[in-house]
């Protein structure tokens, strides 16, 4: 499967955030109390998000992803005030936080493109939901004249194309033969998808 590039900048940026805790928990900071700020160096809020925000970049629903890179830009923002203001203790943690907010800006401006249509493959992404919610769009313009059955014909092989964006779970099998019977899909595009669905 063909990595992307924000996903390769993501993980490098998670991995030295996680160094730069360790290095944080296990310098032996304590505050007035004389305790240890081991538990809320790994418990704060912008560590949760972080964990989180990875978490949802990695999901295949497109909705998680795109909440998860938005948490992404958010902890990242706080990592590049925190290396603006030289905060010692924290600064590895705090380039790993940067170096994610990159991989969120990187994500964020192909999504851009493929939504203006700048970059090809805007059409088989799951901005709109679900690759059934898809066709059925692209139907809903075919009958209402807008799609002609050669372009509706291109768009769905597109789709077809594009194996990230295929339904992967049995669960999911019943959208597939609603689309069939509402004659969205033929009877071998929705034989095809069911031995991906049972091969996986």
């Amino acid at each position: 499967m063909k990595k992307e590039l924000n996903k390769i900048i993501l993980f490098i940026g998670f991995v030295v955030t996680v160094v730069g805790w360790i290095i944080a928990a296990t310098t032996g900071i304590e505050d007035e109390y004389n305790e240890t700020v081991l538990v809320y160096s790994l418990m704060s809020l912008v560590n949760i998000a972080t964990v989180l925000g990875v978490a949802f970049c990695y999901a295949k629903n497109c909705v998680l992803k795109n909440v998860g890179y938005g948490l992404i830009a958010l902890v990242g923002s706080e990592g590049i005030g925190i290396v603006t203001n030289g905060n010692d203790s924290e600064t590895v943690a705090a380039i790993g936080l940067s170096v994610m907010f990159v991989a969120a800006v990187l994500y964020f401006f192909v999504i851009s493109l493929k939504f203006f249509g700048f970059v090809k493959g805007g059409e088989a992404t799951c901005a709109n939901g679900n690759v059934s919610s898809v066709l059925m769009a692209y139907k809903e313009m075919k009958e209402e004249n807008v799609l002609t059955e050669e372009e509706f014909n291109g768009l769905k092989q597109k789709i077809f194309e594009n194996t990230d964006q295929k339904i992967s779970s049995v669960d999911d099998l019943k959208k597939w033969k609603k689309l069939l019977d509402q004659q969205v899909i033929t009877e071998e595009e929705f034989s095809k998808i069911k031995s991906d669905i049972f091969s996986k």
